[in-house]
């Protein structure tokens, strides 16, 4: 009886007229539970019913208070692809909430880092938008490094999918504001940033001029940004047509041309 309860609310979840309704009439739990079950149908229906339900903005802090964290944590590390993909996107729903980013790295950082690295577009693409909503609360930051979702972060802004370097550069420009992060971006991932700043894509282009924007008053960068083609990312920066990419881009410039020992070849690049 329980199990059609939980399936009758499910299927109301398909509607977003009634999302709000589910969750202010206590709604959340039934599904919460079905998503524990043994049985993969009745858990991929149950997590498509959450990932519904937190698509509305009024649901997602409901969600983690009624324990929906627990239940993604688990079913994240499922191998069934369609349990992925809904996890996947409902943790990018939730992340969307700020209040709920520090509980749901505690709980679900695993899961997110190893969706993050799934074969599959969907799951990856979702997963790493996640991370990146998580990334924009520096509280989070320690949860992150603590399973390896900034070195996550920097192999992935080589892949071959556009969507998935947008979320991933998007991921590491958050990181940047924390000074444990830049370490292993500035040991790892600067020729991803510099080969980054080149895409044709708009917001590939301002998240890699954010990142060196947040990198460029670290002067251990500096070396490596020289020295590996970064001032010809900055200068090919300045030309693009958004005004907010060659702010960055030009205070990132600023930085560098502070530092006597790049002052040579910052006007030997054309400077």
């Amino acid at each position: 009886m329980r199990e059609y309860a939980a399936f009758t609310i499910a299927n109301l979840a398909s509607n977003p007229e009634y999302l709000n309704a589910i969750g202010k009439q206590g709604g959340i739990s039934p599904p919460i539970m079905l998503a524990r079950s043994n049985n993969i149908h009745s858990q991929c229906l149950a997590l498509a019913a959450l990932r519904r339900l937190a698509n509305f903005p009024g649901n997602r802090a409901r969600l983690v208070q009624g324990g929906v964290l627990t239940a993604l944590a688990s079913a994240g590390l499922s191998g069934e692809l369609e349990i992925q993909r809904e996890v996947a996107s409902c943790l990018c729903n939730i992340t969307l909430e700020s209040s709920t980013r520090v509980e749901t790295s505690q709980v679900c950082m695993s899961a997110v880092v190893h969706l993050a690295q799934s074969g599959d577009l969907e799951a990856a693409r979702q997963a790493i938008g996640a991370l990146a909503n998580l990334a924009e609360d520096i509280e989070t930051h320690a949860y992150i490094g603590a399973v390896g979702g900034g070195r996550c972060m920097i192999a992935l802004m080589n892949h071959d999918a556009l969507d998935i370097h947008r979320e991933a550069s998007r991921a590491i420009s958050n990181l940047l504001t924390s000074f444990h992060h830049q370490a292993d971006i500035i040991q790892d991932g600067l020729p991803g940033l510099i080969h980054l700043a080149l895409s044709p894509d708009a917001e590939c282009q301002y998240h890699a001029a954010l990142s060196f924007r947040k990198l460029s008053p670290n002067l251990t960068s500096h070396a490596g940004l020289v020295d590996g083609g970064g001032l010809k990312s900055l200068f090919y920066l300045l030309k693009v047509k958004d005004i907010k990419t060659r702010r960055q881009a030009a205070t990132a410039l600023r930085d560098l041309a502070a530092n006597p020992e790049h002052k040579i070849t910052f006007s030997e690049q054309g400077g």
